[in-house]
């Protein structure tokens, strides 16, 4: 594919992911049959050939199993020296692929003494090149090559395309390869012995420039090889960063924003294929295949993606859906149902796979801080080439101007000779010329990412067609500026008007930016538009239609949320992200513009990597069988809770989860795990909990009586691995729950009442330093239950959940820092401080909604007992009805933290913390064939965000009852009794009671969510005025469905005028927040009065001691097939709600962190689909021809769409065609049904007046003419 030498990203799960709808699910990469592991997995070209011959062009593939061998050649001697400051070499390369191999050699070439740092030097690169032979000539390196095709054909439109324009297919005639990875490395590290280079088996920690002579750096070194050796640094003259895209020691001054190349590919064997064995297929365009999937091809129209192909042999040949560049990335699982849907049309049948490839290339974004003492090379110093993905050419050929340069650097001897080399070899690598190029690389890959399908056909059709020179030189980095000002010139004479429209208002955000930059030769090129300013202002400008499309070409898709990149990027270190003041305007108002994902902020807190936290698959025995009475979905607290109260009831049980620490600071009252028996596991546990509610409070603050505590987490997980172990009855799988499915008997096809759980691997880990990590798993085999339980989380992909409104989100921004003589409280714990809090907009900030404010959030720390220098600092936002990003936390935080006099550039970060919690919504579908558990039950408290306590305090309560269920001898057969066990588990889990109390905390959760900031602060004055058994009743899950209401009147006794107000005015709101409650409260009857309550009569003959179930249905539906997939989820998952909210928030034009009045619509205006069907959104909808309703879906009563000449006002002259856009259809509807409520107000005129006219009652607080707020 156009990306040739493409350095790739593949990540290993940590956590049973978060999945989405079907089309756009947002996870990493899994790799079932991977043959890759790791940073990176390139892919240009998956498949092996032999050597190029003269006279064939056909090659047959090596046996699948070369891509797991080790590379034979012996290791590279130790170094003689290097291993005292005294005794310096000249320089040390950190990484042992293409780029440090190269150099190294090069640099031995040169007379230089030289080391190489790498974890594992011998291991195979898992990276599979492609190159244009020319390239490949000129190094010298053309006898490395695996395959050639003597030409590349690019494609545009296929034949039966009856949509397009007609345009030829381009041949390219330039000889195109697949480098021998294994020869290239061979031939590498030949070199490097022929030249006396030495190599440590070490994980290069750190660089330190400043302690030694001003000509000697250390690179602090570690790992298990380098424990035995007699040092810790190796001493150098210079130093070389050839890590990759991890970027390991060199530094960036900016945020780092790449777009994304993203690419699923396969090595197969197939019956037959319609591609020619001299030519490889470089693009294909074409997007017939998706004719009969519209969603899909809509998606396509926004976001194109291509095919690229090598055939080894007729029936040989490696495929690849690929995604040239989006920001965010493409994840792996549509590009492999794309591909899946292509290869289908094609009429190819794969027979085998023999390699899959997950490719994710960064191109483009910032480059390394220009000069600075250590040195880079290849990823790391910013050669992919921005726009089309290739670099191994270029690095390679940098490698030799880098050894120049510092061989002649090297040579001068003087106290800033060190600064002087640095300085000269970054010159030599990036000219003015080079840095040229790259911003003119860069202006063209943000063009194409604005581009859609049918631009980019054009845009590559009048590429191609240009001279030999400029397109072959553009892809080389052979093209000099004036040559590059050419080419842009001749491709915009080549485009239609149409195009050149098009292109012009796609390219001018970027244009300012290049612009600066091509002409001085810098190195600052901005990807934000406008160059960072105004992007807010550009989109408000455009039409609704117009800007969700621009939305949608920068990721998002309508209805399914934004596509995630599957890495998050940021600076250097967590402290850089964090502390860099310069890096974030704290003071001015958020804008989407920027924001980085804050999917890539939750997967970057689920993948922290906690090396004192061993992994489980030590711990915990493998299964002995695969069959067991229960299997967990899930290793968290909750899975492994309830895994190991099945085990104590005397059930099988086997775990199921990828192998993860845990990454979650959990804060807990201390009396709550003293019940349960855990307060050995508390790190640290505080007398005393402090708030201040506003600024007005006593500067000691109000102090809660109840004793406060942080949970030690890898504490807490060695307990529960204890009791698991103690049970003797627990096993654990290392996988991937892939799909879940009833066992039938072989003999009769019927249901046992055992399910089959079929699992994927979770691909090997690696470390972020080292380009090549290797080796797959076995898949595991499938296990068989008579339970399923499911703790995964807040994932959604296993389970079925009830229709209603979305969940409210708890987000939070928290940094553990070592600050010495800090402001905060050194041995109390800050639970509530809403000082300093951002102010509120004035009147006339918010433009078109003056209505909006500013969610408000809050600081809480906690101490460090055993260190008075170290806190953690976090910003929360208790609940929001649309997430608040992350960045904009931090940004606050960070405002926080300056206006408490703390200058934000001296701390030290330990811990970064990014915590996402979604909270309320629906519940489980109950009953249904598979429990859950925890999060996924719907434990969180949709109030407050805690859940740990109360997930580890009812595991023993629902595994007797599953166990209850599983030996009732009188409920029948085997599968009866798995019914009952699940059916007793749903009712422990999800009876009356607990369904009040949930609807009661939705209910007040709600009512936080519709508060500004001084209310909020009103309702927790009086929240914690309470007594104290009613607020931690409140918190803790004690109080009881009668206890709530008495909490709710105590409630409304102590406050004021204004929160009462508020409460009752709840209960009667359009967010429907009251009708919930009662529904809950009513539910018994209901249920009475519909006869769900009748047990089914097979449980009539049970005994006595067991009653039946009586709260949930006694069956289960028998619609329900039991067959779940995991990357086809029955509703979209949590994370793509939340993306389709901020979409809409966008589309709505209110900034990040602000609400509107009718925020329980957010999400559902624009993106109705988001909660599964139009109906359930609670608004109404139009199919294009007549208005439904939001509750049934019926018609409304004439509301047949009317043509613009047929409404009021209007007399047919639209020239600008304004009365073409639906929303006037909106409009009218909307008109008709607020004008009937208008009426019914009239009542809230005339009634309190007729009461005080005849009570003589004073209640001019309530008049119509004085509101409140």
């Amino acid at each position: 594919m156009l990306a040739h030498a493409r350095s790739a990203h593949a990540h290993a799960h940590n956590a049973q992911r978060q999945g989405r709808a079907k089309l756009a699910p947002r996870r990493r990469a899994a790799q079932p049959a991977r043959a890759t592991a790791q940073p990176p997995s390139a892919s240009s070209a998956a498949a092996p050939s032999s050597e190029i011959t003269s006279t064939s062009t056909t090659a047959t593939p090596p046996p699948r199993q070369q891509k797991q061998s080790r590379y034979a050649t012996s290791p590279l001697p130790g170094p003689s020296s290097g291993t005292s400051a005294s005794d310096p070499v000249d320089l040390v390369i950190v990484g042992c692929g293409p780029a440090g191999l190269a150099a190294a050699a090069a640099a031995g070439k040169r007379g230089l003494r030289v080391v190489l740092v790498d974890p594992e030097p011998d291991k195979p690169w898992p990276n599979n090149y492609g190159v244009w032979l020319d390239e490949f000539d000129e190094l010298g390196l053309s006898h490395t090559m695996r395959k050639v095709w003597k030409s590349a054909r690019v494609v545009f439109e296929a034949p039966d395309c009856t949509d397009g324009e007609g345009r030829p297919d381009a041949v390219l005639r330039r000889p195109y390869g697949q480098v021998d990875r294994i020869k290239l490395k061979a031939e590498l590290i030949a070199q490097c012995k022929e030249y006396g280079v030495a190599c440590v088996a070490a994980k290069a920690d750190a660089v330190d420039h400043d302690s030694y002579s001003p000509n000697v750096s250390a690179l602090k070194i570690s790992g298990t090889a380098a424990e035995n050796l007699p040092y810790d640094a190796i001493y150098a003259r210079s130093v070389l960063d050839a890590t990759g895209h991890s970027r390991r020691l060199v530094e960036f001054d900016q945020e780092f924003t790449p777009g994304y190349q993203a690419a699923y590919g396969i090595l197969a064997k197939v019956k037959s294929h319609p591609f020619p064995l001299d030519e490889m297929l470089f693009m294909d365009w074409s997007d017939t295949h998706l004719d009969n999937s519209p969603q899909w091809k809509e998606i396509n129209r926004r976001i194109p993606t291509f095919l690229y192909v090598m055939p080894f042999d007729e029936q040989t040949i490696f495929l690849e859906e690929t995604s040239l560049v989006a920001r965010p990335a493409l994840d792996f699982d549509d590009l492999k149902e794309k591909l899946d849907i292509r290869l289908a049309h094609l009429g190819v049948e794969v027979l085998d796979v023999e390699e899959v490839e997950y490719c994710l290339i960064p191109m483009g974004g910032v480059m390394p801080t220009l000069p600075q003492r250590t040195l880079g090379l290849g990823g790391t110093a910013g050669m992919v080439h921005p726009s089309t993905g290739f670099m191994v050419s270029k690095t390679i050929k940098s490698a030799a101007t880098l050894a120049d340069s510092l061989a002649v650097s090297l040579k001068r001897d003087s106290p800033a000779a060190q600064d002087e080399m640095s300085t000269s070899v970054w010159n030599s690598i990036w000219t003015p010329a080079d840095i040229r190029q790259r911003s003119f690389m860069c202006f063209g890959m943000e063009t194409l990412m604005q581009l859609d399908v049918r631009g980019i056909r054009e845009f590559f059709s009048t590429f191609f067609e240009l001279q030999d020179k400029y397109w072959a030189g553009f892809l080389s980095w052979r093209l000099p500026p004036f040559a590059l000002i050419q080419l842009g010139l001749s491709l915009f004479k080549g485009f239609t008007n149409t195009m050149r429209l098009e292109f012009v208002s796609s390219a001018l955000p970027f244009m300012p930016s290049f612009i600066v930059n091509f002409a001085n030769g810098g190195n600052t090129f901005k990807s934000e538009p406008w160059m960072g300013a105004g992007a807010d202002h550009v989109l408000e400008g455009k039409s609704s239609s117009k800007r969700r499309e621009a939305l949608n070409r920068n990721g998002y898709v309508d209805g399914v949320g934004p596509i995630p990149s599957c890495v998050p990027v940021s600076t250097t270190t967590a402290a850089a992200a964090t502390t860099t003041s310069d890096a974030i305007d704290i003071e001015a108002g958020p804008s989407f513009s920027g924001m980085r994902e804050d999917w890539d902020w939750v997967r970057f807190q689920q993948s922290k990597a906690l090396p004192t936290q061993a992994p489980l698959a030590d711990q915990l025995p493998e299964p002995k069988s695969t069959s067991s009475d229960v299997i967990v979905v899930g290793c968290g607290p909750a899975g492994l809770a309830l895994a190991a109260a099945m085990g104590r009831q005397g059930l099988s049980v086997t775990v199921v989860g990828p192998d993860a620490p845990f990454t979650n600071n959990y804060g807990v009252w201390y009396d709550e795990f003293e019940e349960l028996g855990l307060a050995h596991t508390l790190e640290h546990v505080y007398d005393r909990a402090r708030i201040w509610i506003d600024d007005n409070d006593d500067a000691a603050g109000r102090v809660l009586d109840r004793t406060y505590a942080q949970v030690d987490r890898k504490a807490l997980r060695e307990e529960l691995i204890a009791q698991c172990l103690s049970s003797g009855n627990v096993s654990y799988v290392n996988a991937l729950v892939d799909t879940i499915k009833p066992e039938t008997s072989d003999e009769s096809g019927m249901e046992t009442g055992r399910s089959v759980v079929i699992m994927d691997d979770v691909p090997a880990g690696g470390n972020d330093d080292d380009e090549a990590t290797s080796s797959t798993p076995a898949k595991p085999e499938p296990c068989v239950a008579n339970v399923i339980c499911m703790a995964t989380g807040h994932n959604r992909e296993l389970l079925k959940y009830e229709e209603g409104p979305p969940p409210g989100w708890q987000t939070a921004y928290g940094i553990e820092i070592r600050l010495k003589d800090h402001p905060f409280p050194k041995t109390d714990v800050v639970f509530m401080d809403f000082r300093q809090s951002d102010p509120e907009p004035s009147d006339g900030d918010m433009g078109a909604l003056p209505t909006a404010w500013r969610v408000p959030s809050f600081l809480y720390t906690l101490p460090k007992l055993s260190d008075p220098d170290v806190v953690f600092v976090e910003e929360t936002c208790l609940v929001a009805r649309v997430q608040v990003p992350f960045d904009e936390l931090r940004r606050r935080l960070l405002r926080r933290l300056t206006r408490m006099g703390i200058d934000v550039n001296s701390v030290e970060v330990l811990e970064e913390e990014a915590s996402w919690i979604p909270l309320g919504g629906t519940l489980p579908k109950v009953p249904q064939r598979y429990l859950a558990y925890g999060a996924a039950a719907g434990f969180v408290h949709p109030a407050s965000g805690y859940s740990i306590t109360h997930s580890l305090s009812r595991a023993d309560s629902v595994a007797a009852a599953v166990a209850r269920g599983l030996r009732d001898t009188g409920a029948g057969d085997m599968r009866e009794r798995s019914q009952l066990a699940v059916t007793e588990g749903w009712e422990e889990l999800w009876g009356y009671e607990k369904r009040r109390q949930m609807g009661f905390y939705q209910f007040g959760m709600e009512l936080i969510m519709s508060l500004r900031l001084p209310q909020l602060r009103n309702f927790f004055d009086a929240f914690f005025r309470l007594d104290r058994e009613s607020w931690v009743g409140f918190l803790s899950h004690r109080l009881s469905g009668v206890g709530l209401l008495m909490f709710a009147f105590q409630t409304f006794l102590i406050a004021d005028l204004d929160l009462r107000v508020r409460l009752v005015s709840h209960l009667a709101s359009q967010s429907g927040a009251g009708q919930r409650l009662f529904e809950a409260y009513a539910k018994p009857l209901t249920d009475m009065l519909s006869g769900t309550e009748a047990a089914d009569e097979s449980h009539s003959s049970r005994p006595a001691m067991i009653s039946p179930p009586s709260q949930v249905s006694a069956s289960i539906d028998e619609d329900d097939d039991g067959i779940i997939v995991r990357k086809e989820p029955p509703q979209p998952s949590a994370s793509s709600v939340f993306s389709n909210e901020q979409n809409a928030q966008a589309l709505d034009g209110l900034p990040p962190g602000f609400q509107a009045a009718d925020w329980w619509r957010v999400g559902v205006r624009d993106a109705p689909a988001a909660y599964g069907s139009p109906e359930a959104g609670g608004y109404w909808w139009s199919d294009g021809s007549v208005m439904r309703s939001p509750i049934n879906g019926q018609q409304l009563p004439n509301s047949a769409a009317a043509e613009p000449t047929d409404m009021p006002g209007s007399y047919g002259f639209d020239p600008l065609g304004v009365g073409n856009d639906t929303d006037l259809q909106t409009l009218r509807q909307s008109e008709l049904l607020h004008g009937r409520w208008a009426m019914l107000a009239v009542l809230g005129v005339i009634l309190p007046e007729t009461g005080s006219l005849l009570s003589g009652a004073d209640t001019t607080q309530f008049h119509w003419w004085a509101p409140y707020g």
